[in-house]
């Protein structure tokens, strides 16, 4: 099993992962709910091509604004983001 590793606020990865979202929050008024940051995970079907990411962040919703549907986002790290080099958390 990979490790999961939390970015912290002040990674600039931080705002690159949650800029893949027009909307970050995503409030849902009817269920209280909004976009929700699960971790980072490593890329384990990375195969060394060019332009291809090492790392995914992930993120959910319980109940997406509009279709109220439960829904998961893999948004690709920056190439050249890896957890050594910043104050990502193992977990």
């Amino acid at each position: 099993m990979s490790d999961i590793y939390m970015l912290e606020d002040t990674d600039p990865e931080w705002s690159k992962a949650w800029g893949h979202f027009p909307d970050p929050a995503m409030w849902n008024d009817i269920y209280k709910e909004s976009l929700q940051y699960m971790g980072t995970i490593a890329n384990t079907a990375y195969s060394g091509k060019p332009g291809e990411c090492h790392y995914y962040h992930e993120f959910r919703h319980r109940a997406v604004p509009g279709s109220n549907e439960r829904r998961y986002w893999k948004v690709a790290a920056s190439l050249d983001w890896n957890p050594e080099s910043t104050t990502a958390i193992a977990h």
